[in-house]
């Protein structure tokens, strides 16, 4: 079963130059080691998801400014106020083309959820 994501976890861009930080806003009240666990509600360009560096969509190279689409692959019966928690294989497309997928769960190492 997949971990669990919690705030300050590493993400990447399959188009970006460089990793970024998730940042958890959607709820503040069920955390794991003293950091909020990420829901489907976190992915607003940036605010949740910050700018990967330069995006290799063109050959010149134009600074990130991530469209995250819906998360996919989000616990299927584990929500928090509706909203379904995110996991280490959850993952969104950026509407320019790329991946954004987490490299770490953030401070999780033992909760998971069946997915």
């Amino acid at each position: 079963m997949p971990k669990l994501v919690t705030s300050t976890a590493c993400l990447q861009c399959t188009l970006g130059s460089m990793t970024a930080k998730l940042k958890v806003d959607s709820q503040q009240f069920v955390k794991i080691e003293g950091e909020a666990v990420a829901t489907e509600k976190d992915k607003v360009a940036n605010k949740n998801i910050p700018s990967f560096g330069n995006c290799s969509r063109s050959w010149y190279h134009p600074v990130c400014s991530p469209q995250p689409q819906p998360w996919q692959k989000t616990a299927k019966c584990d929500s928090i106020n509706g909203a379904k928690k995110l996991t280490i294989n959850s993952f969104c497309q950026c509407t320019f083309g790329g991946k954004i997928q987490f490299k770490d769960s953030g401070k999780n190492q033992y909760a998971e959820v069946e997915e």
